[in-house]
């Protein structure tokens, strides 16, 4: 097993999610063109009554094109990691335009949890015997770290009073991103920052979540509890697995 490097920083971008991203748009891509083919086929036939279809698809193709699109762009200009770890400590990217540092020392304790979102349906859905306006997903031993309370509201929380402020033409278009466009909130409203940050007491669990990066959940544990070692404060110890309140 080969031993980590400490001093070295390590920067992690979207890992699967360009995958998802580039799936979605060649699936709407190929939806469009299958009926836009069927439609000129009825079409040939003397049947031309598929304006509204028609219509659809050529959104479907375009919703496609601008998914490709927006991917090639950020092959080239793949903007800020997504989360960083340093000697100096982590850096998570909250939205593309804001990031916030939190130093080893701050770090008090190293644990593993699970995270679970909600997010709200425009319709009812019956699934077997039940009727569910929200769908719920738990995203299962995500790394945390737990700072304090009071280093939370001073250095992290007026991060989240500037998401307003960052909605510009490139965040709107989905040019840049961060780590709460990518996950759901706790509640089922807003961003997901209530994901990420996640009250316990008298400190803030901040969920590193792999699922968005490229790397692995034991990677990234690795990864951080390394540093922590090495640059955290001396007497703390990384606790077991829990659940997120």
């Amino acid at each position: 097993m080969t031993a980590t490097d400490v001093n070295a920083t390590i920067a992690f971008r979207r890992g699967w999610l360009r995958l998802k991203y580039l799936a979605y748009g060649v699936g709407l891509a190929a939806i469009a063109i299958v009926i836009l083919r069927k439609i000129h086929e009825r079409e040939m036939l003397g049947d031309a009554h598929f304006g509204g279809l028609k219509l659809a698809a050529y959104v479907l193709g375009l919703a496609g094109f601008l998914f490709l699109l927006r991917e090639a762009y950020r092959l080239f200009a793949p903007g800020e990691p997504l989360l960083t770890l340093a000697p100096k400590g982590i850096t998570v990217n909250i939205d593309g335009a804001t990031c916030v540092d939190i130093p080893w020392q701050e770090v008090q304790e190293l644990t593993v949890i699970d995270v679970t979102t909600r997010a709200s349906l425009p319709i009812n859905v019956e699934i077997g015997p039940t009727v569910q306006n929200e769908l719920r997903e738990t995203y299962r031993n995500v790394t945390a770290v737990a700072v304090p309370k009071d280093f939370y509201d001073k250095a992290i929380l007026p991060a989240h009073k500037s998401l307003a402020r960052n909605k510009g033409l490139k965040t709107a278009l989905g040019l840049v991103d961060g780590m709460i466009h990518h996950i759901v909130s706790k509640n089922g409203r807003g961003s997901g920052w209530s994901s990420i940050f996640i009250p316990r007491g008298d400190q803030m669990l901040v969920a590193l979540h792999h699922s968005m990066l490229s790397v692995g959940g034991n990677g990234l544990n690795g990864e951080v509890e390394a540093r922590w070692r090495a640059f955290g404060p001396p007497s703390q110890k990384p606790a077991g697995a829990e659940a997120a309140p």
